[in-house]
């Protein structure tokens, strides 16, 4: 379809692929799946706000930040002591 490219923007996509006329709606299409989440979480945070205390929301989004990012730890820390370690040969190997 693109000759002597592998990966094609979604500008030149949209384009070569699409008549015209449907462009403007395929923008506004795109426009909306990609801004009605971020539209949706700012009106959730919104209304929490208005009901349960801030002190109880920064607790809980940190908490949804640090969880995550222990597990990763959890997760890289035996592989980093594993590739520390060194055999009576010489280094370990993988």
């Amino acid at each position: 379809m693109f000759p002597g490219r592998e990966r094609v923007d979604a500008p030149t996509a949209t384009r070569v692929l699409l008549k015209a006329s449907c462009r403007g709606r395929t923008g506004a299409a795109a426009n909306l799946l990609l801004n009605l989440p971020q539209v949706m979480a700012a009106l959730a945070a919104a209304a929490l706000i208005g009901f349960v205390d801030c002190r109880l929301l920064i607790l809980t989004a940190a908490a949804g930040c640090l969880l995550p990012a222990a597990g990763c730890l959890l997760r890289i820390l035996p592989m980093l002591s594993k590739a520390g370690r060194r055999t009576a040969d010489g280094p370990a190997s993988a």
